[in-house]
Parts: C-alpha cells; structure tokens; sequence
C-alpha cells in the first residue's frame, strides 16, 4: 500500500505538469537514470511492454464467407495475446495456446440466459420498462447488478470461460446501470434502496446508491470466481479514460484498463497527462484507438508504446455510428508489430524518465536532458531508463507527428547522461514491410531482423552531444549506451 506521503508526492508531480506543462522531476538536473519512475505495478495479466494485442470480437472467420481469419492474423501480426474476445470456448483457447497466445475472454451486456432470453435480471426504468445504454441498440439490455437472476448469468459465463482456460477476462460497459439511459429502477433495486436508505438516511442519493451497488456487484462476483477458481482471476475493463482523459470511479474495481480512445485523447500531450494518471495510480492501461485513418494509427499506436502503455493492433476495431468494423492489413501494421517484438529488450524494464515535444516539454524547463532541433517542428522524444541504474543503456522513443516529417537533430545533456564518458549510440527503426522477411521471423520466432540498427555518430556541441536523425515513419528508438 502506497503511504500518505508517496501519495502526495504524486499528486504534486501531476499538479506541476498540469500547471506548467511538463515534468516538475525533469528540473533538478538529475541523470536519466535518476529520473526514471518506478514500475507501474506488476498485475497478473496486465501486458507486458513488449506484447502486442489485438481484439478479436468472435473467432474468424465466422463463416464460409467471412474474409478474416483470427489466428492467420496473429501470426501476421505478430500477436503475443488475444484480449477482448467474446464466445470463448475450449477449442478457441486451445488454438491459441498452440501459438503462445495469452487469451482474454470478455463479458457484455447481451448474455442471455439458461432459456436463451436476454432479458432476464436486466435495467428496467420507473415504468418497467428494459433499458440500454444510448449507444447501444434495443435488444441489447444491460444488467442490473442487484437482479440475482443476473448474477447467476454472469457467473456461469465466466466459469464456462475458466473452464475453456482463459488467463484472463474483460468486462465491457463495467458502470452498467449508471450509464444507461435511466437508472434501474426494477423490484430488487427498489427493495435494497430502502435498506440502503435506513443506512445513509431517508435523503440518500439513488444515484450513489446505483453507483455503490455497481461497485458491490464487481467486487462479490470477482471473489466468488476467484474462490471457484482457487486463484485469482485477473479483470481488465473498459474504463472511460479513453473519452474523457480520467480515470472514472470504476477503474479501482478492476486490474487495469482495457478501453476505447478517441481522436482527441491521442495527441501527444493528451496521451502523456494519460500516462502520467497510468504511473501516479499504478494501473497499466492498453487502448484500442477508434480511427481507420493508416497514418493516424501508426503515430498513435507509437505514441503510447513510448509512453509506457499498449494499444491493440487496428484489427477487429469497434467504430461508432454503426460503421463497419476496422481491420487492418499486416502490409500497412506489421512493420511496426514485428518492431515491438525485435525491440523487446529495450521496452522491458525500462521506465519513463523525460517527455520532450510541443505542449509537453513546455517552452523553457530548466536541466532538460534531451532535445529536438531542426525537423518538421513537430516530433516528439521519450526518455525511458532502468530506474536506478547507471550502468544500463539508455532508451529514446522519437516518434513523428508530422505527415510529411523532416530530417532532424537529436541532442542529449551530457550531464543527464555520463557526462564526458564516451559513448554509442543507434538508432534503431522499422524496415518496409517484407513478407518473407516477417514470415520467416515468425515462424523462427527470432525477430531481430524486424529491427534495422543505424549507427549514429556523436557531434559535441558544447554541454551537448548531437545526433542526426533521418526521416521517421513515424517510430524509431535510439539506445544509448557507454562505449565499453
């Protein structure tokens, strides 16, 4: 348990880069290594930094028809886990063992029950009426968490899916009845409401006590399937930081976060304010980005592995307004999936440090340890370190924002580094996508030659050293390390 004072320290370290835009630790001139934060905390099933994520909404393809192909796709792109997968059963979960696949079922809201009716034990509003959630269609009924019809139906769908050896499960739609379109007010709400009155007073807030009820519905059935599976079952879930930039009063409820992100939450300052909520409240958080714009995509999807998170590959992507699902092609992903695997050893274990780049650095901080200069003014550079340890490499995500991005200078502080010590330096990027070559890689499962390695010449320039950077697209990661 953290104590009051790391707490506070960490909400002090939020409130300066809120203020002023940048990170308050990056000013006292430490070494990188000094700087680098500790982990987020180690959670059963929460991915690593190196694993790459996909959705796969029902296994494919689903028909004689369906062009997709779940596990052809897997290979293609690389994957190391499959989360967010509905209808779960044992041959689907034995597949993806097969390939080493982590495998996360998920629970909705359109389960039905024993007799096939997806009406039972759901939200129903003053008038008995079945409510949804405003996004969501008639028929899909969301689940009232004080119907014991419903707890019985969730219960027996995620004890079918431990029985088919899933890892792990999501929990889409986690608020349930306090964000459909009217709070539930069926005959089991209305009996606890009284008995939640004669504790909190004839005044109480129905709608706290919707919200409490919610809470109290995650936590007893989570236990009761951790006491049927002896173990502890990991719960990720879709919380609403990926619309609204905060965590919402879920999130604790939950191991950590597997949610939806909108265009507005993926600029780079935005991601950087979500990973610094992601450090301070020790939640991993893996993002599925609503977009099917290529380009935006690949900067988004390098964006927040740089920041310490994961997103699921652009395959099988919800999009809202009824349109189509988004699936992306290996030719347009799989140079930078295959990128994520081939740098494994330069994502795990390394922590963030320092954030440069437009409305992140902000325009004058003191001691900053790196630099950008020249480009497309549009970049952006990630520090990310061993915390503690000065004898390990050094890691900087460079990451382009720019659609047509430029040749550039990277400059690193001699003294947030080894000070006058020698050193090496490489830039490592994605090369184009070649079939045989990802191909070969995936079946030999050695994917070091998904990685080019360009060696970078130091340039002194008084306290600093620079580096030229050529062009990115978008994503490339610079290792710096003492010339031994």
């Amino acid at each position: 348990m953290k104590s009051p004072l790391h707490t506070l320290l960490c909400l002090l370290a939020v409130a300066a880069f809120q203020k002023f835009g940048f990170d308050a630790k990056a000013a006292n001139g430490k070494p990188v290594w000094e700087l680098a934060q500790p982990p987020v905390r180690v959670v059963p099933g929460a991915p690593k930094y190196s694993d790459v994520a996909v959705r796969s909404l029902i296994r494919r393809p689903a028909n004689a028809k369906d062009p997709y192909d779940t596990f052809r796709m897997a290979q293609e792109f690389h994957v190391t886990r499959l989360d967010w997968c509905y209808g779960v059963d044992r041959a689907y979960v034995q597949r993806a063992k097969e390939l080493g696949l982590v495998i996360g079922a998920a629970m909705g809201s359109n389960m039905p029950d024993a007799k096939g009716k997806r009406d039972t034990g759901r939200v129903t509003d003053k008038n008995g009426n079945l409510v949804t959630y405003k996004w969501m269609a008639p028929g899909i009924w969301a689940g009232c968490p004080n119907a014991p019809e419903y707890r019985a139906i969730w219960l027996q769908y995620t004890t079918n899916y431990l029985a088919a050896g899933v890892d792990l499960i999501q929990q889409d739609d986690p608020a349930m009845s306090t964000r459909t379109t009217s709070l539930c007010y069926c005959k089991y709400c209305t009996a606890a409401f009284s008995k939640y009155q004669s504790q909190h007073g004839p005044n109480a807030s129905y709608e706290q006590f919707q919200q409490d009820s919610v809470a109290a519905f995650h936590r007893e059935m989570h236990a009761q399937l951790d006491t049927i599976a002896g173990r502890h079952i990991p719960f990720s879930h879709n919380n609403a930081i990926g619309f609204h930039g905060k965590l919402d009063w879920s999130a604790p409820l939950f191991d950590f976060v597997n949610a939806e992100i909108e265009s507005r939450n993926v600029q780079p300052a935005e991601l950087f304010k979500i990973a610094t909520i992601s450090r301070t409240n020790g939640i991993p958080m893996l993002f599925q980005y609503r977009d099917t714009s290529v380009p935006n995509n690949r900067r988004t999807l390098a964006t927040i592995y740089a920041n310490g998170m994961n997103m699921l590959m652009p395959w099988d992507v919800y999009m809202p307004d009824n349109a189509p699902r988004y699936f992306g092609t290996k030719e347009q992903y799989a140079d930078l999936s295959g990128f994520i695997r081939a740098n494994a050893k330069w994502l795990d274990g390394y922590e963030h440090a320092f954030a440069y780049g437009p409305k992140v650095t902000g325009k004058n901080p003191a001691a900053t340890p790196v630099k950008l200069e020249g480009g497309s003014g549009n970049a952006y550079a990630y520090v990310r370190a061993q915390p503690g340890n000065a004898k390990a490499p050094v890691v900087i995500h460079l990451v382009e924002w720019e659609q047509q991005g430029k040749p550039g200078k990277l400059l690193i502080r001699k003294a947030s580094f080894w000070g006058e010590q020698k050193v090496t330096a490489t830039l490592r990027v994605p090369p184009a996508y070649d079939a045989s070559l990802h191909d070969k890689a995936q079946s030999s499962g050695d994917f070091s030659s998904l990685a080019k390695a360009i060696k970078l010449t130091p340039v002194p320039a008084g306290e600093w050293l620079s580096f030229d950077i050529p062009t990115l697209n978008p994503w490339g990661i610079v290792v710096i390390q003492l010339d031994k």
